[in-house]
């Protein structure tokens, strides 16, 4: 159920927020992409407020970003294809510029996939003794 926060609560939070978020929440350009997102969707009513009430919930760290979609279907009762579609364009949009701060907010390790991988990769080491079986390289 999406909850409903006072103005001292929202205020707190804000005030704790990284800059980048702050510059998202408050981006004229981010109001107007979910408007577009609103407008090709066909989204015209009380879901709209729903929506935008969630995003507000992921950028202020109250709902994880993994839980967002899931949300859009169950508390705005949306269409699986429909939340799908909102919540990509969403992600595009608005969460994907400020991942790292999000990712950090909400304490996961997203964008640390590629580092990973590129850490943990290790070179076979060579046998300690000859092996028998190997064939000589030229």
């Amino acid at each position: 159920m999406i909850k409903k926060y006072t103005r001292e609560q929202i205020m707190k939070l804000y005030s704790q927020l990284p800059e980048d978020i702050k510059q998202a929440i408050d981006s004229e350009e981010n109001l107007n992409a979910l408007e577009q997102i609103f407008d090709n969707n066909k989204i015209f009513d009380e879901r709209a407020t729903k929506i935008s009430a969630l995003v507000r919930d992921v950028l202020y760290g109250l709902l994880p970003p993994g839980e967002f979609l899931p949300s859009l279907e169950k508390e705005v009762t949306l269409e699986e294809e429909t939340a799908k579609t909102i919540s990509q364009e969403i992600n595009r949009f608005i969460f994907a510029p400020i991942k790292r701060s999000l990712a950090s907010l909400h304490k996961t390790d997203a964008g640390a996939g590629e580092e990973a991988t590129e850490k943990t990769e290790t070179v076979p080491k060579p046998p300690a003794k000859p092996d028998a079986y190997r064939e000589p390289i030229e």
